[in-house]
């Protein structure tokens, strides 16, 4: 499995100002809804919400991964944000959030869901990774900064 298989360049997006998690996390959703078919925003917002409140995706060094299930959806799916100036997200090492990558899956694809997890995870865990992201200054550079880490990480 490899993150560059489910990264569309369309829901790559750099340059994000926020004031919070949860206004990123709206405006997220929204973005998703109108590029992905079967997202309902309100649902993708609520799920996103609700995920943060049980407890943080924020993984550290830089990085979030909020995830969830969602009905309707018709395969799995990642949206790319990079917020160059961070944002606050509770994060497990109280440092500021610069790259968040949404995963959304359809009910019936949790193995593939736990498996992308731990291949963004893989990806996302090196040190300076998410520097070098944030510095990233077009949707296409930080699409090829990912396809270049996602193939350095073999299986």
């Amino acid at each position: 499995m490899h993150l560059r298989d489910y990264l569309d360049p369309s829901l790559i997006f750099t340059g994000l100002t926020t004031p919070d998690k949860r206004t990123l996390l709206e405006d997220l959703a929204r973005r998703a809804a109108a590029q992905i078919t079967g997202v309902d925003r309100k649902a993708l917002e609520q799920r996103m919400v609700a995920r943060e409140r049980d407890s943080s995706t924020g993984v550290g060094e830089g990085v979030a991964i909020p995830h969830c299930f969602l009905e309707g959806l018709e395969k799995t799916a990642c949206v790319l944000a990079q917020v160059p100036d961070g944002v606050d997200y509770d994060a497990i090492d109280e440092k500021p959030v610069f790259i968040l990558f949404m995963l959304m899956s359809p009910p019936d694809a949790r193995m593939a869901h736990l498996r992308l997890l731990a291949r963004i995870s893989r990806v996302a865990s090196r040190e300076g990774f998410a520097k070098e992201a944030a510095a990233a200054t077009t949707p296409d550079e930080l699409h090829k900064l990912i396809v270049r880490e996602d193939r350095s990480h073999t299986g």
